[in-house]
């Protein structure tokens, strides 16, 4: 079995990518990009209301394999560590998020409270008994009508389902990715929530084949046939 539970990104990747690209995903894990690690680390600087925790590597304002072994003979977590321009735009993130009332909001909540359901389960950056703050930042936020298509394009919708379920309501906050971290408050429309539905159940059918997954079958051998609008290269259409 490769997983035991459905969570909302596994959900997202089996209705959006081949059952074999899964599977292979899940088997030969990567590492977490810079651009993930900026995520998260942004998210931590919310969760504390300080960048006072963050490791800062100054020898270069870049990051390397320097940069990781430097993180690694410390055993710093690599959530907490960045570069030196990372660590002001990371204090520059805190200044906005503040000056936009966001720290209030999520001030005192729980962190990465642990939700299940049935044949899921999910992780919730922001919450407490009556509503659910997830943190998105992103270089599409523009407009809420810019969110809309993309809460669309990446599955947000799933989450947004199953984050529900249990009553509490949620919001997405919606934060551009670069200075002045201009951000607002996203509630998703209850269209959002039955897309959702409809696509958790999909990826739940999709769910027990992705464990019966067994390996790629032999390659096969095709014709490969010109398309309609190609001229044929002779008079007898050969």
């Amino acid at each position: 079995m490769l997983k035991e539970r459905l969570s909302y990104s596994l959900a997202k990747n089996l209705i959006s990518k081949p059952i074999a690209r899964v599977a292979y995903d899940i088997l030969n894990p990567t590492s977490t990009s810079n651009a993930g690690h900026n995520g998260n680390r942004l998210e931590q600087v919310l969760r504390s209301g300080s960048t006072e925790e963050l490791m800062v590597w100054t020898d270069t304002k870049t990051r390397g394999i320097k940069f990781e072994k430097w993180a690694k003979e410390k055993d710093y977590p690599l959530e907490l560590c960045c570069t030196e321009n990372e660590y002001h735009e990371a204090c520059s993130f805190l200044k906005s998020m503040a000056s936009q009332g966001i720290c209030s909001l999520v001030r005192g909540m729980d962190y990465q409270e642990h939700i299940e359901g049935d044949g899921w389960h999910g992780y919730l950056d922001f919450s407490n008994s009556e509503i659910i703050y997830d943190l998105k930042v992103t270089s599409k936020a523009g407009t809420p009508d810019d969110w809309a298509k993309t809460v669309l394009n990446m599955h947000y919708d799933i989450q947004a389902y199953l984050y529900t379920l249990d009553g509490r309501e949620l919001r997405w906050i919606v934060v551009d990715d670069s200075a002045p971290f201009p951000a607002f408050i996203g509630e998703p429309h209850y269209d959002f929530i039955e897309s959702g539905r409809q696509k958790f159940e999909k990826a739940r059918k999709l769910f027990p084949i992705l464990n019966d997954y067994k390996g790629l079958e032999k390659a096969k051998q095709v014709l490969i046939n010109p398309p309609p609008w190609l001229k044929l290269s002779n008079d007898i259409g050969e």
